[in-house]
């Protein structure tokens, strides 16, 4: 951590305290947490957040909002074997923006966390902000990254119907855990970024209409972004380039056509471009409230042979095969070189200032996937007698075979074998390098790279809270399991006791377990069976 960071970090919050006046407000909570794994007992080490400090501050038609987060994480005792520096608290700036406010709405400038859909939790709408997956488990506004963007809320109809819109200039990409044995929400393998194709245009967009009603409200709405997560995208086979000093008529360019035992691929990934059309209703009745999402999703990957003829190739897979990857217009006459090979692969077809082949079919296999998909979350609030009170919700994710369509990079246009062998391509344990189409639908289902948080877990799931409150609603009991049911019969159960010790002290005391099913392979609740925990916290609120 630099630090200029550090210091605005700690000069924001300084002059904060000592600027503040009737027109500031200043809110937050001091969190010591502390969490254990259930089959061995040792500690859980991954990030929390120790301190969240929220700022407001007025003046005439203008807001200023701020959230900064202070992260914390343990150092480990091996740690400064690799690394001196004693630092174990991560300064955050989450939140920053402006807010100017209209006769009948308003328009917000900077890092905002949104909050779109009318369910609580998993809600397929509410993705307009990129995930933290290190707090997935934790809450809604928690586990969201804020994003950089100009909005506007007007009002019409006296007050009944909200007109929203959103544009972000940048894309928003969820944080994933990297390499950490700590926790179990990682990547499937490794990437490097030079794998992920840049996004020339990553503005996002949308609007919403809200339309409010004396039992309830309806939303409709309409995204485009690009996904949160990269996916495959497709191949490029290199060849090796060497001066060869023993040629006939003089030394020249000549080219290994990759046909050795380890030929030279490069796996491309991309963030696909998704559009999705949403609709969300709260529906209050006497005794109960319904809530629901429904989102219609369409993806595609924009890279076409062009992305892959100039790209400079990411040697994450060539490091091992000697030499040097090739960038164009500069290289070394000493080392060899990669470039995207060609089916003529002859030393008149090498251009020797560049070293790329001049003419023929080039070695690059864009899949070029498109998918459409949907996501609803149903969900029931249900307060019962003696102060209980219970939260169903079931949410389903669906595929639409019928309209998913990629290029098979192992068959050629007239349907015989293309010369693209995969076998030594370090890809996720599930892919087969002879069918590439486990890759893109991993456990036969396609990977969505947008959506509800929940969907990396299952398909179809039903959740199931009941809370009770005690000694004058000052001790809060929740009992909550999490099923799934469309593979197996994984299960995340979770019990919480949440005591308000008065002057803004709680202290909390949890259990979470985690079930597995031997019986189903490639089972990400088997996977999870560790992250089983008893937790305890102490949150100070001011």
């Amino acid at each position: 951590m630099h630090f200029y960071k550090r210091f605005l970090i700690l000069f924001i919050i300084v002059q904060t305290f000592l600027l503040a006046n009737k027109n500031t407000v200043v809110t937050g909570d001091v969190n010591y947490y502390y969490m254990q794994r259930l089959n061995n007992q040792s500690l859980v080490n991954i990030p929390f957040r120790m301190l969240n400090l929220n700022v407001m501050h007025q003046n005439n038609n203008f807001d200023v909002n701020g959230n900064f987060a202070l992260e914390y994480r343990n150092r480990k005792d091996t740690d400064f074997m690799e690394d001196s520096d004693p630092s174990d608290i991560n300064p955050v700036l989450r939140e920053l923006y402006l807010t100017y406010f209209l006769d009948n709405g308003e328009i917000s400038l900077g890092k905002k966390i949104y909050t779109w859909g009318s369910v609580d939790e998993n809600s397929p709408i509410d993705i307009l902000n990129a995930h933290d997956n290190y707090y997935l488990l934790i809450g809604t506004t928690e586990r969201k990254l804020g994003s950089y963007s100009i909005s506007f809320d007007y009002y019409v109809n006296n007050g009944t119907m909200k007109i929203s819109g959103i544009y972000a200039p940048m894309h928003n990409a969820t944080r994933y855990p990297i390499n950490d044995d700590e926790y179990e929400f990682g990547l499937p393998t490794t990437i490097n970024k030079n794998q992920i194709i840049e996004i020339e245009d990553p503005a996002e967009m949308g609007f919403s209409i809200q339309q409010s009603f004396n039992r309830g409200e309806i939303t409709f709405s309409h995204y485009r972004a690009y996904d949160r997560v990269p996916s495959l995208s497709g191949f490029n086979q290199y060849s090796k380039i060497y001066f060869n000093e023993f040629a006939e008529g003089g030394a020249a360019w000549a080219a290994d056509g990759g046909t050795s035992d380890k030929p030279y691929i490069d796996t491309i990934l991309n963030y696909d471009l998704t559009e999705t059309t949403n609709i969300g209703s709260v529906l209050l009745f006497d005794d109960f409230t319904i809530r629901f999402d429904y989102a219609m999703f369409k993806s595609r990957d924009e890279a076409d042979m062009d992305y892959y003829l100039n790209r400079e190739c990411s040697e994450i897979n060539l490091y091992a095969l000697g030499g040097v990857c090739h960038y164009a217009g500069s290289f070394n006459p000493s080392e060899e070189s990669f470039v995207i090979g060609a089916k003529d692969q002859t030393s008149d077809n090498i251009d020797p200032e560049t070293l790329d082949f001049i003419t023929g079919d080039r070695y690059a296999y864009p899949i070029r996937e498109r998918a459409e998909y949907t996501q609803q979350t149903f969900q029931i609030e249900l307060p019962l007698a003696d102060d209980y009170q219970i939260n169903m919700q079931y949410f389903k994710y669906e595929f639409n075979r019928k309209n998913y369509f990629y290029d098979d990079p192992l068959v050629n246009e007239d349907g015989t074998p293309s010369d693209l062998n995969l076998e030594n391509v370090p890809l996720p344990d599930y892919c087969d390098p002879n069918d590439v189409i486990t890759c893109l639908l991993p456990y036969g289902q396609y990977n969505p790279g947008m959506g509800a948080p929940f969907a990396i877990l299952s398909s179809e799931t039903m959740f199931i809270s009941l809370e009770k409150t005690l000694l004058d609603n000052d001790l809060k009991l929740t009992l909550s399991t999490l099923m799934d049911l469309d593979k197996g019969f994984g299960e995340l159960a979770s019990f919480e006791a949440d005591y308000n010790m008065g002057n803004g002290l709680n202290a909390i005391i949890g259990l979470t377990k985690v079930i597995g099913d031997d019986e189903v392979e490639n089972y990400v609740f088997n996977d999870m069976e560790d992250f089983s925990n008893l937790r305890f916290e102490i949150k100070y609120n001011f």
